[in-house]
Protein backbone atom coordinates (compact mmCIF):
# COMPACT_ATOMS: atom_id res chain seq x y z
CA UNK A 1 0.00 0.00 0.00
CA UNK A 2 1.31 3.45 -0.66
CA UNK A 3 -0.67 5.32 1.58
CA UNK A 4 0.93 6.30 4.85
CA UNK A 5 0.19 8.53 7.79
CA UNK A 6 1.98 11.10 9.44
CA UNK A 7 1.10 12.12 13.05
CA UNK A 8 1.01 15.73 14.04
CA UNK A 9 1.72 15.81 18.09
CA UNK A 10 1.57 19.65 17.83
CA UNK A 11 0.80 22.86 16.32
CA UNK A 12 3.77 23.89 15.09
CA UNK A 13 4.19 20.29 13.28
CA UNK A 14 0.78 20.51 11.87
CA UNK A 15 1.20 23.90 10.28
CA UNK A 16 4.94 22.12 8.83
CA UNK A 17 3.01 19.36 7.64
CA UNK A 18 -0.06 21.92 5.98
CA UNK A 19 2.05 25.09 4.93
CA UNK A 20 2.41 23.05 1.20
CA UNK A 21 -1.54 23.46 0.97
CA UNK A 22 -1.30 27.56 1.14
CA UNK A 23 -0.63 28.53 -2.10
CA UNK A 24 -2.13 25.29 -3.69
CA UNK A 25 -5.63 24.82 -1.34
CA UNK A 26 -6.24 27.86 0.38
CA UNK A 27 -9.64 26.61 1.86
CA UNK A 28 -7.68 23.28 3.72
CA UNK A 29 -4.98 25.52 4.81
CA UNK A 30 -6.92 27.70 6.04
CA UNK A 31 -9.47 24.96 7.57
CA UNK A 32 -6.54 23.41 9.32
CA UNK A 33 -4.69 26.09 10.91
CA UNK A 34 -7.97 27.97 12.04
CA UNK A 35 -10.42 25.34 12.53
CA UNK A 36 -8.52 22.39 13.64
CA UNK A 37 -5.33 23.64 15.34
CA UNK A 38 -7.35 26.22 17.33
CA UNK A 39 -10.22 23.74 18.48
CA UNK A 40 -7.20 21.13 19.24
CA UNK A 41 -5.52 23.74 21.02
CA UNK A 42 -9.01 24.85 22.98
CA UNK A 43 -9.25 21.19 23.75
CA UNK A 44 -5.85 20.23 24.57
CA UNK A 45 -5.56 16.99 22.73
CA UNK A 46 -2.81 17.26 20.98
CA UNK A 47 -1.01 14.65 23.35
CA UNK A 48 -3.91 12.01 23.75
CA UNK A 49 -4.75 12.55 20.28
CA UNK A 50 -2.17 13.58 17.50
CA UNK A 51 -3.90 14.31 13.83
CA UNK A 52 -3.40 12.53 11.12
CA UNK A 53 -2.44 13.33 7.54
CA UNK A 54 -2.44 11.04 4.82
CA UNK A 55 -0.22 10.84 2.23
CA UNK A 56 0.74 8.84 -0.55
CA UNK A 57 4.38 7.79 -1.50
CA UNK A 58 3.26 7.10 -5.44
CA UNK A 59 1.43 10.92 -6.21
CA UNK A 60 3.59 13.68 -5.59
CA UNK A 61 3.99 17.05 -5.91
CA UNK A 62 7.12 19.73 -6.18
CA UNK A 63 7.44 19.17 -2.35
CA UNK A 64 7.44 15.50 -2.48
CA UNK A 65 4.38 12.76 -1.66
CA UNK A 66 1.24 14.56 -1.84
CA UNK A 67 -0.83 15.58 1.22
CA UNK A 68 -4.27 14.36 0.54
CA UNK A 69 -6.07 15.29 3.56
CA UNK A 70 -6.27 14.59 7.29
CA UNK A 71 -8.40 13.68 9.87
CA UNK A 72 -8.79 14.67 13.54
CA UNK A 73 -10.68 11.84 16.07
CA UNK A 74 -10.82 11.17 19.69
CA UNK A 75 -12.32 8.49 21.74
CA UNK A 76 -15.17 9.54 24.42
CA UNK A 77 -15.71 6.52 27.15
CA UNK A 78 -16.87 4.13 24.22
CA UNK A 79 -17.36 6.04 21.44
CA UNK A 80 -15.37 7.37 18.44
CA UNK A 81 -16.05 10.69 17.74
CA UNK A 82 -14.74 12.54 14.43
CA UNK A 83 -14.38 16.08 15.01
CA UNK A 84 -12.66 16.84 11.66
CA UNK A 85 -12.17 15.03 8.38
CA UNK A 86 -10.98 16.98 5.28
CA UNK A 87 -9.67 16.20 1.81
CA UNK A 88 -7.47 18.45 -0.44
CA UNK A 89 -9.41 19.88 -3.10
CA UNK A 90 -8.01 18.43 -5.95
CA UNK A 91 -7.99 14.77 -4.44
CA UNK A 92 -11.57 14.67 -3.61
CA UNK A 93 -13.33 12.13 -5.16
CA UNK A 94 -10.82 9.53 -5.30
CA UNK A 95 -11.60 7.96 -2.34
CA UNK A 96 -9.04 9.31 0.38
CA UNK A 97 -11.88 10.41 2.38
CA UNK A 98 -13.15 7.10 2.83
CA UNK A 99 -9.36 5.44 3.47
CA UNK A 100 -8.85 7.97 6.39
CA UNK A 101 -12.60 6.98 7.61
CA UNK A 102 -12.27 3.30 7.59
CA UNK A 103 -8.66 3.46 9.08
CA UNK A 104 -9.86 4.99 11.69
CA UNK A 105 -13.21 3.35 12.24
CA UNK A 106 -10.83 -0.12 12.46
CA UNK A 107 -8.54 1.26 15.32
CA UNK A 108 -11.63 2.21 17.00
CA UNK A 109 -13.41 -1.25 16.41
CA UNK A 110 -9.94 -2.78 17.82
CA UNK A 111 -9.63 -0.30 21.01
CA UNK A 112 -13.40 -1.47 21.76
CA UNK A 113 -15.51 1.50 20.55
CA UNK A 114 -19.00 0.68 20.05
CA UNK A 115 -20.40 3.45 18.34
CA UNK A 116 -19.42 6.41 15.78
CA UNK A 117 -20.59 9.68 16.35
CA UNK A 118 -19.89 13.11 14.34
CA UNK A 119 -21.49 16.47 13.10
CA UNK A 120 -21.07 16.87 9.34
CA UNK A 121 -21.25 19.80 7.04
CA UNK A 122 -24.62 19.95 4.98
CA UNK A 123 -21.99 20.06 2.09
CA UNK A 124 -20.59 16.49 2.71
CA UNK A 125 -23.77 14.46 3.49
CA UNK A 126 -24.05 13.40 0.00
CA UNK A 127 -20.29 11.52 1.10
CA UNK A 128 -21.52 10.14 4.33
CA UNK A 129 -24.43 8.96 3.17
CA UNK A 130 -23.09 6.91 -0.21
CA UNK A 131 -20.98 5.27 2.81
CA UNK A 132 -23.84 4.38 4.41
CA UNK A 133 -24.47 6.75 7.39
CA UNK A 134 -27.71 7.92 8.38
CA UNK A 135 -28.39 11.57 9.10
CA UNK A 136 -30.45 11.18 12.85
CA UNK A 137 -30.85 15.36 13.67
CA UNK A 138 -29.89 18.67 11.76
CA UNK A 139 -28.84 21.80 13.81
CA UNK A 140 -27.15 25.08 12.09
CA UNK A 141 -26.67 23.38 8.71
CA UNK A 142 -25.09 20.40 10.18
CA UNK A 143 -25.94 16.88 10.32
CA UNK A 144 -25.96 14.51 13.32
CA UNK A 145 -24.66 10.80 12.81
CA UNK A 146 -24.41 8.48 15.11
CA UNK A 147 -23.64 4.73 14.25
CA UNK A 148 -23.02 1.20 16.17
CA UNK A 149 -19.49 0.49 14.64
CA UNK A 150 -20.69 -3.62 14.95
CA UNK A 151 -17.69 -4.90 12.60
CA UNK A 152 -14.28 -4.36 12.09
CA UNK A 153 -15.49 -3.69 8.42
CA UNK A 154 -16.59 -0.53 8.16
CA UNK A 155 -18.78 -1.61 4.71
CA UNK A 156 -20.12 -4.76 6.57
CA UNK A 157 -21.54 -2.61 9.60
CA UNK A 158 -23.24 -0.31 7.35
CA UNK A 159 -24.39 -2.73 5.09
CA UNK A 160 -22.56 -1.55 2.38
CA UNK A 161 -20.69 -3.07 -0.90
CA UNK A 162 -17.60 -1.48 -0.75
CA UNK A 163 -17.14 -2.25 -4.28
CA UNK A 164 -19.93 0.22 -5.51
CA UNK A 165 -21.16 1.72 -2.21
CA UNK A 166 -24.96 -0.25 -2.92
CA UNK A 167 -26.75 -0.89 0.17
CA UNK A 168 -26.51 -5.55 0.62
Amino acid sequence: MSEYYILAHNKNHMVDLVSPLMNKDAWAYDYCINDVAKYWDEKNYWDEYPIKFLYDSQIRDESGPALLGGIASIYEGNEFHVKRIFTVAKYRGRGFGTTMLEYDWENAYDDHCTHIRMWCDKDAVPFYEKLGFKMLDEKDGYRYVYALISNKNMFVALNINSKDNSVI
